[in-house]
Parts: C-alpha cells; structure tokens; sequence
C-alpha cells in the first residue's frame, strides 16, 4: 500500500502515443520547458512533449476525469486537515478545444478527503466518487453536480470501500465493490440508494475491472490464478477461467491494468513480468485465458496503470518488479506495447534520460477527447507542480 502523500504533475500527449515527464526541481515555482530536439527520434511515430501553458492552482493527489463537457477534474492533495485533500483543480480547454491552452479553477470541496478511491461519471453527467484508501472517505461515498456545483452524501454501506473497483452498469446504476468486505452493492443514482449486496468468490481488493463487449465485466481474484465475471441481467457473480500466470506479486499483492481491445480480447498486465489475454465466450461460459507476452527486462506494473490508446497500443510505465522489501521499486521506464505483434517499444523519458526515479503507481493516464492522453506523475515533495503536454 502506499503510505506517502505524493505531488502530481501533469502532462499531456498527442499523436498516436504518449511518453512521459518532468524531473522535478524544488526550489522554485517554475514551468519545465522542454526543447523538441530530445524527441527528434520519436516525434513521427511516437509524438511531441509540448507544455501547457498554464500552472493548476494545487498539488494534484492521482486522480484525473473527464467529465461529460470536456473538461477535465484533478484530484488534488489541497484542503482537509488530515494531508490527503479534498479540492479539485478543473482544467478548461479553450474555443478550440487545446488543452495546452485551457485554463484552471477550483470546484466546490468534496465533503470527505480521499486519497486512491473508486469514481464514476454517471450517464447524467454528475460524478460519483467512493471510499479512499486513505481519508475521511473510507466508509464514504458522494455525488458531483457540475451544474450545481454541489456535493450530495450517498447512504452508508455499512461498509468500507476503502481503495476498490467500480464499474457503470448498462441501467446506469453503478457496481460499486468493498475492498476487504469482498462484496459488491449496486447504487442507483436516481434514487441515491444501494441495493443487491451481493459477495464475489475470492478477494476483489484493488483489482483491474474490465467491462465486456456483453457488459459483463470481469477481474482475477486477488493473489490467485481464479477469475470471475458480474453478470448484470441477473445480478451475481460467477466463476470464470483460470490465468494460465501469476498477475499478482507475492509481497504487497499487486497488480497492473486490464484492458477491453480493439479486436473484443483483454489484455492483462502483471505486477511480475507476466501478461495474459482473454477471449470471452459471448456468453455465460468462462472465457479463455492465455499467457501474453513477457514485460521486457524483469520489469512489472505493481499497482500501476495505463492508457489504451485511439490505435489501439497501450502506453505504460514499467518498474523493476516488486520485492519483500520494496513493494514499489524505481526507476519507471516507459513503453508502448502493440498487441497486434505482441512488441514491446521502449519510449524516452521526457527529460530525454531512458527512466524516470519515480515508482510506477504514481503514474496516472487519462484519454481525452482529441485522440491525446494527458498524463499526471504524483511527485514526493510538494514545493511545486509543473503542467506540460506531449
């Protein structure tokens, strides 16, 4: 788990990829300016870094949305009494649409700090947010009215979501999961009640959630090879394949993302350097699982994650896989993987140096309208934040 507060800086990338950013310099207030000739080699397949031009206003603490208008909400590390915040900054693009270019502000503070928790935008456009691996919110759960600009509390559980999974419902509801209770309640945002506790069969503790192209949606059981699947049109959860490899690490049981591709399969990536695919079975059924590519280099994703991009490629930061004394190594390097050649494609870091000496959780991706993909690294100190875009 992760027990510090950590500074976030953003970045954004355009083309068909990203690479990443930002050696922090601590003492001063200042935007990086990076110069084109570091990615002469990289621009045409990979994409330029290019800074925005405009500081946030706070030190933004790993969550980043995209809410329904285009803006974009940063979770940030400002407010609250106890370090783990509860503001967030609002990134605006301009006229036409540059997120270079947006501008800052803050919205209404959420009523509990949180720090690493579940969020959905729900199909009204309002945000749903719950629990907090650390926080006031743990038990907590709210609801976002960006036309409002007021926070509602959700009912209690009488659980604690701590730093679980969530998933939008085809009803609109939200499947919302409580990590160490191993169950799951659904929340109908009409109404703002939950319903149909219901317990999944092995551990969901910060598990990666896919949903599928039937709208079941599917995760591996913590520490184990065991998969299992949520069936919405009847509203329980059912066994699905076994991974053929290990996604979980033995030490802080972690793991890396999953994600839905282009070609209807998922794409698994561990926490040891291990990937795997599964190809559903369109119906209740288990799907299959098979052994994907090696993460280059011994590296892993140990609770990190990822973004899929328009192409279809994946881009990643990978670190030096966990051990007993360090469940969170650095340095971060970066790749792009294609999943239609099974390749990996090292990226230079931002700087222009190969790594970053960041863990890899702290990397935060975010898919944004234009095809880009705007990019946080938290950072330990918080004398600064810097905001770029590639």
């Amino acid at each position: 788990m992760k027990q510090e507060l950590l500074n976030q800086k953003i970045v954004k990338s355009i083309g068909v990829t990203a690479k990443l950013l930002n050696k922090i310099s601590f003492c001063s207030i200042a935007l990086l300016i990076f110069f084109t000739s570091l990615f002469i080699q990289q621009t045409k397949a990979q994409g330029i870094w290019t800074p925005l031009n405009n500081l946030a206003p706070d030190p933004n603490a790993g969550v980043m949305i995209l809410m329904s208008d285009g803006t974009i909400l940063c979770k940030t590390a400002s407010g609250g009494s106890d370090g783990y915040g509860n503001i967030w900054d609002k990134l605006t693009p301009d006229t036409l649409g540059s997120y270079v270019n947006g501008t800052w502000s803050q919205i209404a503070p959420m009523i509990d700090t949180r720090l690493y928790f579940s969020t959905q935008v729900l199909k009204d456009g309002r945000l749903y947010v719950a629990g907090g691996e650390y926080g006031s919110g743990e038990p907590n759960s709210e609801v976002y009215n960006p036309v409002t600009n007021v926070w509602t509390s959700c009912p209690s559980t009488g659980h604690n979501y701590v730093d679980a999974s969530s998933e939008i419902l085809p009803n609109g509801h939200v499947l919302q999961a409580c990590e160490w209770d191993n169950i799951t309640f659904d929340y109908n945002p009409a109404t703002n009640t939950y319903s149909n506790q219901q317990s999944t069969l092995g551990t969901v503790d910060e598990s990666a959630w896919v949903k599928l192209p039937d709208s079941s949606i599917l995760f591996v059981d913590m520490g184990t090879t065991a998969s299992e699947r949520y069936i919405p049109t009847s509203g329980n959860w059912i066994a699905d394949g076994t991974v053929p490899v290990g996604l979980y690490d033995p030490y802080g049981s972690e793991t890396g993302p999953g994600f839905l591709l282009p070609d209807g399969r998922v794409f698994f990536i561990g926490s040891p350097p291990v990937t795997a695919y599964y190809t559903p079975s369109g119906n209740q059924s288990p799907g299959t699982f098979t052994a994907g590519p090696a993460i280059p280099n011994n590296q892993g994703c140990p609770d990190a994650g990822a973004a899929l991009m328009v192409d279809g490629k994946i881009v990643v930061g990978l670190s030096p896989t966990a051990t007993n004394s360090n469940h969170f190594p650095a340095p971060t390097t970066f790749y792009e993987f294609d999943y239609l050649t099974n390749t990996w494609t090292q990226l230079l870091a931002p700087d222009g140096s190969a790594s970053l000496n960041i863990s890899s959780y702290v990397n935060t991706f975010l898919d944004l309208p234009d095809g880009s993909v705007l990019y946080a690294a938290q950072q330990d100190g918080r004398s600064e934040e810097h905001t770029s875009e590639l």
